[in-house]
Formats: C-alpha cells, sequence, structure tokens
C-alpha cells in the first residue's frame, strides 16, 4: 500500500510546478478527486488511484532537472527557513527578524509547528534558565512583534491566526508550503513513494529537490537550539536522505552525483559506516579507485584509534569490490525522451 497524504501530494504536485488540473489531466484522476484528498475531505485513496498519481508526479519530475523553476511556488508567500540560518521571507523578500531572542523564539516554535509550545519552555530557552523578572511580559512582546512580521495581511486571516495561544503556551501554524523542514519531510516522503513505484529517476530527482533545501546546520544561527533533540532528528534525517538518494543514485550508476553529499556526511559522521561504503563504491565507479581505497583506509584507521572496532560488513564488502573491480562502470543520467518513452509504455501519458 501507497502511504500518501493530501499534504504530501500537494507539496510533491507545487515542487513540480504543476497545478491541480495539469496533475488531473496526466493522471487520469478527476480534478474532484484530487482537490478533495488535498483539502482532506477524502483521507483515504484506493492504492491504484494513489500509484496513479505518484507515478503521473514521478514522470513529470524526472523531465528536467532541478532547476530554478523549483523555487518558484516558494517565492510567492511567506517562507519560514530553518534548514540553515533562520530566515523569512514574504513573496521572495527577506523580512527583519529583530532580536537575537526574536529569533531564538522563532526557532523554537518552528521546531514545533502545529504543536503548542509551553510558557516555561519558551523562558528557558529564551533565556538559558536564567530569566529576569520581567520574562512573561518579555515573552508577550516577542510574541507580539513575531506575529506582526509573520502575518500576511491578506485580508483572510487574522494576526492571531499564525501564531496562536495553546494550552498556556503558543502555537505557529505554517502550511507545509510555508517551511522549508516541511517541504523538504514531504519530498522526501514522495521520493520514497517513486522508489516503491520503481520510478527511480524521478525518486533521484525528488531526492534532490529535498537536499537542495538545505544551506547549512540546522537553525545555525540560534546556538541553545544546537542541540535540541528536534535539531538533532532534523540532522539525522538529512543523514538519511542522503544515503537514500546515494543508494538510489548507485543502483543508477550515477555515481559521482552522490559524492559531494557523501563527503559532507561522513564529514559530520565518520563512523556511518553504510554512507562510507557508498562513498567508496561511488568513487570506484568514477575511476577513482585509489581515493575509493583511501577512504577505506582513513576510516578503518579511525574506527581502530577512536572506537577499538573493526569494520563491518558494509565497509569490507566495499573494500573488496573496489579490489576486485566488480564496481559497474557509470551510466549516463536518463534523457527527457528515454523519460518519456517509458511513462508511455506504463500508460501514464
Amino acid at each position: 500500500m501507497i502511504a500518501l497524504t493530501g499534504e504530501m501530494l500537494g507539496c510533491a504536485r507545487m515542487a513540480c510546478g504543476m497545478t491541480q488540473r495539469d496533475l488531473a489531466h496526466r493522471s487520469g484522476i478527476s480534478i474532484a478527486c484530487i482537490r478533495d484528498f488535498e483539502q482532506e475531505r477524502v483521507r483515504h485513496l484506493r492504492d491504484r488511484t494513489a500509484r496513479q498519481l505518484v507515478m503521473s508526479l514521478g514522470v513529470y519530475a524526472g523531465f528536467s532537472l532541478p532547476s530554478e523553476k523549483f523555487y518558484t511556488y516558494l517565492t510567492n508567500g511567506l517562507l519560514v527557513s530553518i534548514l540553515g540560518p533562520v530566515t523569512v521571507a514574504r513573496n521572495g523578500r527577506q523580512l527583519q527578524l529583530g532580536s537575537a531572542k526574536q529569533r531564538r523564539l522563532l526557532g523554537l516554535l518552528t521546531l514545533y509547528r502545529g504543536l503548542p509550545v509551553g510558557h516555561d519552555t519558551l523562558v528557558d530557552i529564551l533565556w538559558a534558565g536564567q530569566p529576569p523578572r520581567t520574562a512573561d511580559g518579555l515573552v508577550q512582546t516577542y510574541v507580539s512583534r513575531l506575529r506582526h512580521i509573520l502575518w500576511p495581511s491578506d485580508g483572510k486571516s487574522t494576526v492571531e491566526s499564525i501564531l496562536a495561544v495553546d494550552d498556556g503556551g503558543y502555537k505557529l501554524q505554517l502550511n507545509a508550503d510555508q517551511l522549508d523542514s516541511a517541504c523538504f519531510d514531504h519530498l522526501i516522503a514522495i521520493s520514497r513513494l517513486c522508489a516503491q513505484a520503481n520510478f527511480d529517476a524521478a525518486a533521484f530527482n525528488f531526492y534532490e529537490k529535498a537536499l537542495s533545501l538545505w544551506y547549512g546546520e540546522p537553525l545555525a544561527d540560534v546556538e541553545p537550539l544546537y542541540e535540541h533533540p528536534l535539531t538533532i532528528h532534523l540532522r539525522r534525517k538529512w543523514a538519511d536522505a542522503v544515503t537514500e538518494y546515494a543508494a538510489v543514485g548507485l543502483a543508477k550508476g550515477w555515481y559521482s552525483y552522490a559524492i559531494p553529499h557523501l563527503y559532507e556526511l561522513i564529514r559530520k559522521e565518520p563512523v556511518d559506516e553504510e554512507a562510507v561504503a557508498l562513498l567508496i563504491k561511488a568513487l570506484a565507479g568514477c575511476g577513482r579507485q585509489a581515493a575509493a581505497l583511501k577512504v577505506f583506509d582513513d576510516t578503518r584507521r579511525y574506527l581502530d584509534e577512536e572506537l577499538g572496532v573493526l569494520p563491518g560488513h558494509a565497509l569490507n564488502e566495499a573494500h573488496i569490490a573496489v579490489l576486485r573491480q566488480t564496481i559497474p562502470p557509470p551510466r549516463r543520467r536518463q534523457s527527457e525522451e528515454t523519460l518519456k518513452a517509458a511513462a508511455m509504455e506504463r500508460g501514464v501519458l
């Protein structure tokens, strides 16, 4: 069964630059069905319908490599970004967030998107456990200022609708297309769905689009949140996405695309043996056997000196594959014409 949700579908559709009518035309599914599903009036789709929608999105995404077109829907309206330094933009123009504590407040509320954050938690993060006597009033001041920064002034929503009072705390209410980390989550989910449907080229493109949203360490300029459990979880999701992206690319023979991401991952997590094994294979697949063997030797030495352990199965298997030269040569990425032909054969276009 394909675990597709309306929010995931809408996010992926917008990432492709498609309207609901475009998707209806390509998939053969009625626009009313797509609209009702995205607006959650319909909670579940038949597996065949969900698969057809995923395949249609996957084929469309595969027609072009990630480009500026992907970002057009992100530049309209509000966009809060935390996959790097915290920023807020409206219609492509960056807004001023004010003081460091307002930035800290936004970062914390964003991590808990859609969930209430209690007053005590807010005070603890804002003042690192040493609040002034005026902390209660200051929290209200920071919240009020933040509301007016985020408020769209579109005549359809109140100033409280984005940053609401809830259970004695505050709750930030953003749509998936208003927050880069939420968009990342849904693009990764669609990548996995495309892989389930054997649309590896489309899955690879969606992974690229998701990873391109990262522009540094999450909440890089909000030090009190850097080791927050939810921030650590964000970094883990990025690491998982990199290894999944690399695995899809290596299976297709597209080695070079994954190498920069894998180098960055093992720089941060040198004992991630799965990522190291993928990097070794990717380097060897590009004809860089010496570099692949150096990565293995460096990792083996690190494991021995720092942890007192030997390389595991994945690392040894990659090492043997390099020595025996059993890694297939690289292949070119499919062209648009090839993807369209495959889509027509499967009845998607």
